[in-house]
């Protein structure tokens, strides 16, 4: 039988699977994911701080809507928001990648591929969260089946660099595992 013709046995996945699994890997590398997410962290409460003011992104003083500009600030404040966020769950998911196959950290690999994923990385997180809200909004199964759905389209985007096909990668990847995924989410929040 040829390679092509060989059907692949789907393992079983369970919740304590996933977080075992998550959480050794979290654990066992926890110093280089705190310093993976510090870094852009530190740079988006920089620019936060100077598109609003430091006093409002550290809460003490409260935004003032009326000011001309606010408007503006707060939704490219929200869109630098969301990049570096991606930018965090690209190097944090090439770093889990990597400690699962044994591999050593490598964090100028890990920005490169962030920041070269990074315009499919933020839409597709858009468009993502915007469709589980829809979902939501309807009942709150749906916005967790379309969760389960989307669970993995940036590892997809990232590992594999499938680009805009991630959503379509994440939905054949998780097609048998959504519940185990779903349940996952829901016990660790």
């Amino acid at each position: 039988m040829s390679d092509t013709n060989m059907q692949t046995e789907k393992m079983p996945l369970g919740v304590g699977t996933l977080l075992s699994e998550s959480f050794t890997l979290l654990f066992g590398n926890i110093v280089a994911v705190v310093v993976a997410a510090f870094v852009p962290l530190l740079v988006m409460i920089v620019l936060s701080g100077l598109l609003l003011g430091f006093g409002v992104t550290f809460g003490a003083e409260t935004p003032d809507p009326l000011v001309s500009n606010f408007v503006p600030m707060m939704i490219l404040n929200s869109l630098i928001s969301v990049m570096v966020y991606g930018v965090i769950t690209a190097i944090i998911v090439q770093l889990a990648y990597d400690a699962k196959l044994g591999r050593g950290t490598n964090f100028g690999k890990y920005a490169s591929a962030a920041i070269a994923t990074l315009i499919p990385n933020v839409v597709l997180t858009l468009l993502i969260t915007i469709l589980m809200s829809v979902a939501m909004i309807a009942l709150i199964i749906p916005g967790l089946w379309v969760y389960g759905v989307f669970a993995v389209t940036i590892p997809a985007l990232v590992i594999e660099r499938v680009g805009f096909g991630a959503l379509r990668r994440s939905a054949e990847l998780t097609k048998e595992y959504r519940w185990p995924v779903i349940g996952t989410m829901i016990v660790i929040l």
